[in-house]
């Protein structure tokens, strides 16, 4: 029988919603203010990596789109600092890792656990903290996961750069279902406004980096799994030129606005998908594109109608068992796969984002020769997240300054810095 697919991942805080994303960051000399790049996907971070062109350092980074389902870098915590790596979260605000003692937390390498008697400069807040996520658990994306600890405040580095006073989650206890805290244990939001449980605002407020804007590129390279740039952008992870969109949710959230999505066959014809969100929010650790539940149906009968007398029917989409259902994976030659439409996500008149076949057929991550269905569904009025399947055709940029999100082709230096 074939088995089910990883689940995508959206994060849901108790207090907000909350989008995952995770990758790593560039390595520099401490508090330069200037950018940082870095590559994802190794299991340990290189140290230090020379500053990009025009003053934005990179550096790589962990994770892939399946089966970890993340992409994480390395912070230092406490004095004298020790490595923790972390999810990178475009939709959460905070930092949180394993603290001494945790239940249920993950103590293999390369993870590790909070001790605040052995930092000189550890405060314990004395307030406890809880989060919650969804699409965490593998087996079932509506599943929660919680975390609970206290809050402290510590001396943080990122990259190299800093130390900035920031109040992070300490866990304590986390639950046997946090499948993608399985490999690598704790996040580190960016998203949100500035405050002291801000990692990457506090370190632009200390002067750490220059400007309050970071960019990543996810796409698998001789060196890492892709790139983040932290304070500004990098020239070499694109191609032409950074065409902005405003973010209609502010800094509390990185989204964009989506007037269409659209289904784009092969033989020159289209469909639009109805009933999409007027915006969409963008979470590098949600690893698919994810519907509610009028879009996705509008999806899978758009899918469906190849199968219709006279058309040409998509591989695993006719009959009784489909990958539509998020539940099959199937056997897939290269030439079933090339033969799936294009999803084009439309941002504003001159700005449309590509997701390709070969993007949301994903090779399962344990039984070969599988595939799954990579546009997924999240709940009658759920969210619509643009995820990493999207995402790893672009360098993205997240521009706080300025409220707006950037999007360029990304080149081949991507994974390769």
């Amino acid at each position: 029988s074939c088995r089910g697919p990883p689940a995508m991942r959206s994060a849901m805080h108790t207090t907000a919603a909350a989008v995952a994303l995770f990758l790593a960051f560039a390595a520099g000399a401490a508090a330069r203010p200037q950018a940082y790049s870095a590559p994802l996907g190794l299991t340990h971070m290189p140290k230090p990596l020379a500053a990009a062109v025009g003053g934005a350092p990179d550096e790589p980074v962990g994770g892939d789109i399946w089966p970890v389902a993340i992409y994480w870098c390395e912070v230092g915590i406490g004095n004298p600092p020790v490595m923790f790596p972390v999810a990178i979260d475009s939709g959460s605000y905070t930092l949180d890792v394993p603290r001494k003692g945790c239940t249920g937390c993950v103590s293999k390498p390369p993870n590790a656990a909070y001790d605040p008697s052995a930092s000189s400069t550890s405060i314990n807040n004395n307030q406890p903290f809880s989060n919650s996520y969804q699409t965490c658990d593998l087996k079932d994306p509506t599943a929660v996961c919680t975390i609970t600890g206290e809050w402290y405040t510590d001396e943080v580095t990122l990259a190299g750069a800093g130390p900035a006073n920031v109040s992070f989650g300490a866990i304590e206890t986390q639950t046997t279902n946090f499948d993608q805290f399985k490999n690598i244990d704790g996040v580190m939001g960016m998203a949100g406004g500035s405050g002291e449980t801000n990692t990457f605002t506090q370190l632009v407020a200390a002067g750490a980096f220059s400007h309050d804007v970071w960019a990543i590129c996810m796409m698998r390279g001789a060196k890492s799994n892709g790139t983040i740039t932290f304070g500004g952008t990098d020239e070499r992870l694109y191609t032409g030129a950074i065409e902005y969109v405003s973010n209609p949710y502010g800094n509390q959230f990185y989204g964009v606005n989506t007037p269409q999505m659209a289904v784009q066959f092969k033989n020159g014809t289209s469909a639009v998908i109805e009933n999409t969100q007027s915006s969409s929010i963008l979470d590098t650790g949600t690893n698919v594109l994810l519907l509610p539940t009028a879009p996705f149906n509008s999806v899978v009968a758009i899918f469906k109608s190849t199968c219709a007398d006279g058309g040409t029917p998509l591989h695993g989409i006719c009959g009784d068992k489909t990958i539509l259902d998020g539940k099959t994976c199937l056997p897939y030659t290269k030439e079933q796969i090339a033969a799936f439409p294009d999803v084009a996500i439309t941002l504003s008149p001159t700005l449309t984002l590509m997701t390709y076949g070969t993007d949301y057929i994903l090779r399962h991550p344990t039984d070969d020769g599988l595939y799954c269905f990579g546009i997924r569904v999240s709940s009658t009025g759920g969210y619509q997240i643009i995820g990493d399947t999207t995402m790893k055709n672009y360098y993205q940029v997240f521009d706080r300054e300025s409220n707006r999100i950037g999007y360029a082709p990304v080149s081949d230096k991507c994974g390769n810095i």
